[in-house]
């Protein structure tokens, strides 16, 4: 039995790579992220690409896993549209300070405080 363990292990060697030459892990597992859950459901949704599920794991390329993360980073666009300003000028303010001595409003800073009867 040693001997041909000895005869085939040269052959194993080069077929399964065990010496590392051109030997590169591209492939992880949802269990291999920091959030597993959340990449389960990335999976499932398609947005991670090329992802597989074989038994109770995903598999997919660690290229994928860091295109979807940039994708995820990736800052939203800002909208282009510009916000307007109203600037209050000095008769704007003397027209309200009319409208309210019409109507009879009192302004909330010189409102008077009601007390609860005991």
């Amino acid at each position: 039995m040693r001997a041909l363990a000895r005869a085939l292990a040269p052959f194993l060697r080069e077929e399964l790579d065990l010496e590392g030459r051109g030997h590169t892990n591209d492939w992880m597992t949802h269990r291999d992220t920091p959030s597993p859950r959340l990449t389960m459901v990335a999976c499932r949704s398609g947005k991670i690409q090329g992802a597989k599920k074989l038994g109770r794991n995903w598999v997919f390329l660690k290229e994928s896993w860091r295109s979807f993360l940039e994708a995820q980073a990736a800052p939203p666009e800002k909208s282009q549209a510009i916000h307007s300003v109203t600037t209050v000028n000095s008769g704007d303010d003397e027209l309200m300070a009319e409208v309210r001595s019409e109507l009879g409003l009192i302004p909330r800073n010189l409102a008077t405080k009601t007390f609860r009867r005991v």
